[in-house]
């Protein structure tokens, strides 16, 4: 996400097994609830593709900090939950054994159900490996295990369920989370499916939304019910980060060097001088 590049997708392309491989470059992101611009866009090119062909990704790969994997399995939760053709390229391997992790990239694969490749970008190790895991699913020798299921409350999960009953969703987005996007009433992607599937026809009319708030329960309030679904996902990524991630316990040295710049005492003085 270099100067300048703002909230533009950037485009390139690469040659592997004798196939021509148009790369689209997204504005860097952290999630997929559509708070901020680069958000938007992320989103909605997973969702809808490029706005100029209408041509949907074949392979979303999720660039995750090896030295940070719980912050960035939100991210590939989120998108798992779009889309199964999914490539996790876990990167920084090399600054992960500096800090004595390690990471158990086939558990980590079972746990998501798609490809799971270490790579190191700077030495250029791996990343053979992360190309021929994009042609395995581009070209569908190798498929994700469809759509994540997270494990959201009971409520939010019979709201989403009734409101799939009674929608005429075309499944152009799995249904679970196209529901669980127009119980939240986000405004943002309600705008972009209007204006990326012809009008909106198929979004659920009022009284079958209404009929599925009302198994909401306690989170029929659309920022209580993002509230409990973010904070799902973020459970989820710390169940999977402790059964995969392993990080060395910190010497006395290095505990003792935290407290001392983290201190008022000693800290402030520091940081000023």
């Amino acid at each position: 996400n270099w100067t300048g590049k703002t909230v533009e997708n950037a485009y390139g392309e690469y040659r592997h097994r004798g196939k021509r491989v148009v790369v689209a470059d997204l504005p860097g992101t952290y999630s997929l609830m559509a708070h901020s611009p680069e958000e938007v866009v992320a989103r909605d090119f997973i969702c809808f593709g490029c706005g100029e062909t209408g041509q949907k990704p074949d392979v979303t790969v999720v660039v995750v900090d090896a030295t940070n994997a719980e912050h960035g399995l939100n991210l590939v939760l989120q998108t798992r939950e779009i889309t199964g053709r999914v490539v996790v390229c876990m990167n920084l391997m090399d600054e992960a054994r500096k800090k004595k992790m390690e990471i158990d990239i086939n558990g980590l694969s079972d746990f998501l159900g798609v490809p799971v490749v270490a790579t190191e970008a700077n030495s250029g190790r791996g990343l053979t490996m992360l190309t021929d895991a994009i042609y395995r699913v581009a070209t569908c020798s190798e498929l994700g295990a469809g759509e994540y299921r997270m494990p959201y409350p009971e409520a939010i999960e019979k709201a989403a369920c009734k409101l799939q009953e009674n929608m005429k969703h075309d499944m152009l987005l799995p249904g679970r989370w196209f529901a669980l996007r127009v119980l939240e009433d986000n405004e943002s992607f309600k705008s972009s499916y209007k204006i990326r599937c012809g009008g909106g026809e198929s979004w659920p009319d009022e009284n079958a939304v209404t009929a599925a708030q009302a198994e909401l329960g306690q989170y029929r309030e659309p920022s209580i019910l993002q509230e409990a679904i973010v904070e799902t996902i973020i459970r989820e990524a710390e169940k999977i980060t402790a059964a995969t991630v392993k990080t060395a316990p910190k010497s006395n040295r290095s505990l003792f060097i935290d407290r001392m710049l983290t201190s008022r005492l000693v800290g402030i003085p520091l940081m000023l001088l």
